[in-house]
């Protein structure tokens, strides 16, 4: 059964703790708010009368005990009977003397996991869960971790961020969410279904109130989708929210009518199925939470949590029904203590409500975006050594100084790799390391009508290669499965399946020719064989012709031989 915030009678009663200790009571506490939300840090903010003008000092903030640094403790309750509602550490000290008012110092805290939320960290985890990854994050800060999730994945990687980002997304990317509890982390799939903790009745358990319904960003459904390099194909799954209920008249299925959409995300990377599946999950869940959503201010309360849900009553037929908790916010001053139940969540995600991606450039300078085009003004002379190619940005040719950019080689390294520098004008693609545009990369150059390519392109696609300055050329024939390289005069080395064979030919007209029918070394003048050492000619049958005169010449001998019949024929045959 759920519980009734009936107002109290009884005395609100706190106690704070720092360091382990209670605060003395003569301490004058002014005010404490306590702010608890799925997917943010934790805080508590304290106003304590501080300051003596006369005395000229700060006597609670000069001391030890309350210092940034120190661990806090806060209970909240009635009548001495206190329950834990924030566990964290001193995070800010400030000291105030307002114009019209008594001076005071401001005292706030954050829960452990703050640390989580500052500092831009890479990581690599192979073969785990998203739960195990968020399990080491939390055990780096000494926090207990409680969540499960199923899917293992082949790799998750961390890149310049938060770990509190990194964990917020990958909970929320499975269709879970991630909860600052006072003993740690905890990782859960919000259930809007489940038995309500606590009702809120209007008229009778409810200060203030404030509710809506929002069909704007409710979908039909959703699909998500990545490119599968395996299939060569889209992988996708969908996902329509049909069990996830609403309040009321807060139905996500029907209010996705009034918008009449579908999105369908796309990832181009290889994700695989499980992934995909969550995905669209976890984007509908959110939508249909998100539904319904607004805040109920109630007497102080400590025994509702986030994630939790709460029985609407006395609200009418639109939002009479169960509803979401997604966050609380504690508030005690005057002796009064009231709790603002926050409904619903908001539809958008972690990464779409706060800047957690690493600032171009580091930061370090103005980034500049996308890919750049770029007019070569020199290839040597790099000032660093670093065998860099002057260029300039295209749109600022008439005013900027040129910069130094790192070419792009195919197989690049110490002595080797494919060197093709552009020519001096030449236009040509520029991208940028981090976005810093003191580090561009030169990609590579492009074609257009001003610079024709030496291959045209053509939807068959047979011929590919390259073409240097000159005109000398290595293609590719795919039509004839050919390798030809040549020069411009007509020197050119052919090797083809298509004639079966290599073909070397010269611009004199010399050839040499191997197929099937042999080896054929053709000229149009003089053909000459000569060698430091020996020279043989071996075959079946051997035919030497000349049409003119045949001479056979030894210095220091010659030998005619045969072990059959031997011919020597002529007009006349002259021997000695």
């Amino acid at each position: 059964m759920p519980f009734d915030p009936i107002p109290s009678s009884s005395l609100s009663t706190f106690t704070v703790k720092v360091g382990g200790a209670a605060l003395a009571e003569t301490v004058g506490v002014i005010s404490i708010e306590i702010g608890r939300e799925i997917g943010r840090v934790p805080y508590a903010h304290l106003v304590i009368q501080d300051g003596d003008p006369a005395a000229q000092t700060f006597a609670i903030s000069e001391a030890p005990d309350i210092a940034p640094g120190v661990e806090i403790e806060i209970l909240l309750g009635y009548d001495r009977e206190e329950s834990l509602v924030f566990s964290g550490v001193v995070t800010r000290h400030r000291i105030e003397a307002p114009l019209h008012a008594s001076s005071r110092l401001h005292v706030e805290a954050k829960h452990r996991c703050f640390r989580m939320a500052h500092a831009r960290k890479s990581r690599i985890w192979t073969e785990v869960t998203d739960a195990d990854a968020l399990s080491d994050l939390a055990a780096l800060q000494g926090l207990a971790f409680d969540g499960e999730s199923a899917a293992v994945r082949p790799q998750l990687v961390q890149h310049q961020a938060t770990d509190w980002d990194f964990a917020v997304m990958r909970a929320e990317m499975v269709g879970q969410a991630l909860l600052a509890t006072n003993d740690g982390l905890k990782m859960f799939t919000p259930d809007p279904g489940a038995p309500p903790s606590m009702a809120l009745e209007y008229g009778r358990t409810l200060f203030a109130l404030d509710l809506e319904i929002d069909a704007e960003a409710q979908p039909e459904s959703v699909e998500a989708g990545a490119w599968i390099p395996a299939d060569q194909a889209v992988a996708t799954a969908e996902a329509g929210g049909e069990d996830v209920p609403g309040p009321g008249a807060a139905d996500g299925a029907a209010l996705a009518t009034v918008s009449n959409q579908k999105p369908r995300p796309r990832h181009a990377g290889g994700r695989d199925q499980a992934e995909i599946d969550d995905w669209a999950r976890a984007e509908t869940l959110r939508r249909r939470i998100a539904a319904i959503r607004g805040a109920a201010e109630i007497q102080g309360e400590a025994r509702l949590e986030p994630g939790a849900t709460v029985e609407l009553k006395g609200f009418g037929a639109r939002f009479n029904g169960r509803a979401f908790v997604s966050g609380l916010r504690h508030q005690l001053a005057n002796g009064d203590w009231r709790t603002s139940v926050q409904i619903g969540l908001d539809p958008r995600f972690h990464r779409e409500r706060f800047d957690i991606d690493a600032p171009a450039a580091a930061g370090l300078a103005p980034a500049i975006t996308g890919l750049q085009i770029g007019i070569v003004d020199a290839l040597e002379g790099d000032p660093a050594g670093e065998e860099r190619v002057a260029v300039r940005i295209a749109t600022e040719t008439e005013t900027a100084e040129p910069i130094w950019a790192r070419p792009l080689s195919i197989g690049g390294g110490a002595s080797r790799g494919f060197v093709m520098l552009p020519e001096i004008g030449d236009e040509c693609l520029l991208g940028f390391l981090d976005g810093d545009p003191r580090d561009p990369i030169l990609l590579g150059g492009v074609h257009s009508a001003a610079a024709a390519s030496p291959y045209p392109g053509a939807d068959d696609n047979n011929l590919k290669g390259a073409a240097s300055r000159a005109g000398v050329k290595i293609t590719f024939d795919d039509d004839s499965a050919a390798l030809v390289a040549e020069t411009p005069n007509g020197n050119r080395v052919t090797l083809s399946d298509a004639d079966g064979g290599i073909t070397l030919e010269d611009e004199a007209g010399n050839s040499i020719t191997t197929g099937a029918d042999g080896v054929s070394v053709e000229s149009p003048k003089d053909i000459k064989l000569s060698a430091t050492g020996d020279v043989t000619i071996e075959g079946l049958n051997v035919t030497l012709k000349a049409q003119v005169e045949a001479a056979v010449q030894g210095s220091a001998g010659a030998k005619v031989d045969s072990s059959g019949q031997t011919v020597v024929k002529g007009s006349i045959v002259m021997i000695n």
